[in-house]
């Protein structure tokens, strides 16, 4: 959970190597931005899932339980972020 700077707001980032949890069943939209394709899950007008996909694993970034981050902040949290390697790899 990351702070979205106001108290109790927290946004979520998950990432598992199942690559098809419930979770991310039928997506609202699909959207190439900057070479990644996302998965877009709305809740009324607001984003309140981003996911992706890689060859070994598959990503998302949750909105806040206000979805108080707007569509451009998921998005651009989403393409934002890269995995890290272990330590000692």
């Amino acid at each position: 959970m990351i702070s979205a700077g106001d108290d109790g707001e927290y946004y979520g980032v998950q990432g598992m190597t199942w690559t098809d949890p419930p979770i991310l069943d039928d997506p609202d939209e699909t959207r190439t931005v900057a070479g990644r394709r996302l998965r877009l899950y709305r809740d009324g007008r607001r984003i309140r899932i981003v996911a992706w996909e890689t060859r070994r694993a598959v990503y998302w970034v949750s909105n806040t339980l206000s979805s108080s981050l707007t569509n451009r902040q998921m998005l651009a949290t989403a393409q934002s972020l890269t995995r890290l390697e272990k330590a000692g790899a």
